[in-house]
């Protein structure tokens, strides 16, 4: 589990090995969440959103938007279900 703070936000996130970036949010993540200039009724898609870090900040900022979270990796997938649905964002 990953637990920090993002956007002012104490947030925790369920990973597992073999997702991008597993013990940590990265550099790349980090940067681009912070300069993330989102509406609250934008519409956002997170292409390659692995376990949900960018595309659930994202959610919070466009809380009546919508945010499309996709990935390739079933697993990617599975585990932002897991961390949208537990609401730790």
């Amino acid at each position: 589990m990953i637990q920090t703070t993002l956007r002012g936000h104490l947030l925790q996130f369920e990973t597992k090995p073999g997702l991008f970036s597993k013990g940590e949010i990265d550099k790349g993540s980090s940067l681009l969440i912070d300069r993330m200039e989102i509406s609250s009724t934008d519409t956002v898609l997170d292409l390659g959103c692995g376990y949900g870090a960018i595309g659930l900040v994202a959610a919070r900022m466009a809380n009546r938007g919508t945010v499309w979270m996709v990935d390739t990796d079933v697993r990617a997938v599975q585990y932002a279900t897991i961390n949208a649905k537990k609401r730790r964002y």
